[in-house]
């Protein structure tokens, strides 16, 4: 799983984070350092295998994971001084994310990503910073190789085309598209390859 395509369409998306969604070089310097506003970041965490259920091939489910990472301002308001407001935004992202994630089909996956979990991850002054935990099912094909589902450029490209393509026809269009939207074009996308 290449977590390159979702970090794109939580850009594309309509979400509180516009285009400060990063990768996992963008965390870490964001973690050690001071945000200039809020951001969400997309992690590849973890994957976990089924048992084969072949006695002479291979087939096994892998589950892999990936996090979103996100700052939330934790000093919105100055009558905020216990950050209330910026725990409560948690509840916001979290159905934003959830338009655009649940039920996403990735490139060669078995089943739709679905969530798992959140948690706070860390907390400051400046930042609340949680993580929300998602899934998708893949297969451990019978040669041995994880078929991951390798999104090429052209796919992002592709993407990237489409969105500027419906972008374009309306003059009066302001913003990205609704995260229905999003997610069609990417299916699309995937069910021409």
């Amino acid at each position: 799983m290449q977590v390159g395509p979702i970090a794109l369409l939580l850009r594309a998306a309509n979400t509180r984070f516009g285009n400060r969604v990063s990768g996992a070089a963008e965390y870490s310097r964001a973690i050690a350092s001071t945000l200039n506003d809020e951001a969400a970041f997309v992690i590849r965490l973890s994957d976990t295998a089924s048992p084969n259920m072949l006695d002479s091939s291979i087939s096994q489910v892998l589950t892999e994971r990936f996090v979103v990472m996100v700052a939330l301002k934790n000093d919105t308001l100055q009558s905020d001084k216990v950050g209330i407001i910026a725990t409560d935004a948690v509840d916001d992202v979290r159905d934003q994310l959830f338009s655009v994630l649940i039920n996403l089909w990735l490139p060669r996956a078995e089943g739709p990503v679905s969530y798992v979990s959140g948690n706070l991850y860390k907390i400051d002054s400046g930042y609340i910073w949680w993580q929300f935990i998602f899934e998708a099912p893949f297969r451990l094909c019978p040669d041995g190789v994880l078929d991951t589902g390798i999104v090429t450029d052209g796919n992002i490209t592709d993407l990237l085309e489409i969105f500027s393509q419906i972008t374009s026809q309306g003059e009066d269009y302001e913003g990205p598209l609704p995260a229905q939207n999003l997610k069609l074009m990417y299916n699309e996308i995937l069910a021409k390859e």
